[in-house]
This record gives structure tokens, C-alpha cells and sequence, in this order.
């Protein structure tokens, strides 16, 4: 190879490098992370954040796991004490801890939201789609409108006691989560938000 040609190719591989560099460090936006987010009833969301928010809510479920046991139990004694559901068995298998994960990294935090609207999104079709199949067998196997309205109506009643101790549960977890954090307010502003 000539002397000049390899002038050329170290020219090129270094502002390849050096233009890499700069979109990496900043050309493109702040680096942001897509983290996908199963909360505590099953449902899956999506969010946009920066890696000092990720770090920042990793402690926070390090800790939410770590008083889950005492959480629970505290919400399952409220629960027995309770005169308007303690007929009714506390629903421990309804409630788990929140998880989550880094499903993809971005050098663009308009790039990571407009990533995790979409598969925001994506996770809405595939209820509608599993909704639409349900109603599909319904319809295939014919059975009764009235068996199909009461079976309905018996998910929602069940969905219904579900959250009412998904939102007691919270209630437990919060208390805690403040008294392990010194009475901090951090804990209180950092609660899931109800959907």
C-alpha cells in the first residue's frame, strides 16, 4: 500500500472515530434508557429515562423488594381487621413486587420516548387483540350472553378486590418505605402512580 493511500485511510478512520465520538457524547442528545416496568398487578409499561433516574429507581425497587415479606403481612392483618373484606381471603398471589429492566439504551432521550410510546403502544394492541380472540371464542363456541356477561362481571369483581388490596399493600409499603428512610419524603413522591 502507498504512502498515500495510507494517509488517507488514517485521515478517514480518524474522523470516522472522532465524529462516533461526538454524536456519543452529545451530538445526538442526552443518553437515555428505554426500561421496560411490570408493576405489581402484572401490566407492563415503558419509560424513557436517564441513567441517574434508572440508578435512582433501581435502589428504590432494591428497597420496595426488600419490604415486600413485611409489606404484605402488614397489609394482610389490615386486611383481617377490616369488617368489609375480611370474609374474603387476602389475595397474596395478586401482589408482586415491581420489576424492571434496561431493554434498550439511546444516545437521544426524543428517540427513547418516541421508542417506548411505541411500544407502549404495541403492548395496548396485544390486550386489544387477546380481548378481541376471547370475545372471538365466545362467539365460536356460542355460548350464552348471559354466561358470558356473568362470567364477566365476576373477572371485574375479582379485579376489583384485587386492587382494593394492591392499593392497602401500597399503603403498607409507603409507611415503611418512609419510617426505613428516616421519615424522608423521597419515599411518599416516589410511590407508583394508580392506573
Amino acid at each position: 500500500m502507498s504512502t498515500s493511500k495510507c494517509l488517507i485511510l488514517a485521515a478517514t478512520l480518524a474522523s470516522l472515530i472522532c465524529s462516533g465520538s461526538h454524536a456519543i457524547e452529545g451530538g445526538g442528545g442526552s443518553k437515555a434508557l428505554v426500561v421496560k416496568i411490570t408493576d405489581r398487578a402484572g401490566k407492563v409499561t415503558y419509560e424513557a429515562m436517564s441513567p441517574e433516574d434508572w440508578k435512582a429507581f433501581q435502589k428504590q425497587l432494591a428497597l420496595e423488594a426488600k419490604l415486600h415479606p413485611k409489606a404484605l403481612m402488614e397489609a394482610e392483618k389490615t386486611w383481617r381487621e377490616d369488617e368489609t373484606v375480611k370474609k374474603k381471603s387476602f389475595p397474596k398471589m395478586a401482589i408482586s413486587p415491581r420489576k424492571a429492566q434496561v431493554i434498550k439504551e439511546f444516545n437521544d432521550a426524543s428517540k427513547a420516548a418516541d421508542y417506548a410510546s411505541e411500544k407502549e403502544a404495541e403492548e395496548s394492541e396485544k390486550a386489544l387483540q387477546a380481548e378481541k380472540k376471547q370475545e372471538e371464542r365466545d362467539k365460536l363456541f356460542k355460548r350464552p350472553k348471559e354466561e358470558v356477561d356473568k362470567e364477566k362481571q365476576k373477572a371485574a369483581d375479582k379485579e376489583t378486590l384485587y386492587t382494593t388490596a394492591r392499593n392497602l399493600y401500597d399503603t403498607k409499603l409507603a409507611e415503611l418505605m418512609s419510617t426505613e428512610s428516616g421519615g424522608g419524603e423521597e419515599a411518599q413522591g416516589k410511590q407508583p402512580e394508580k392506573k
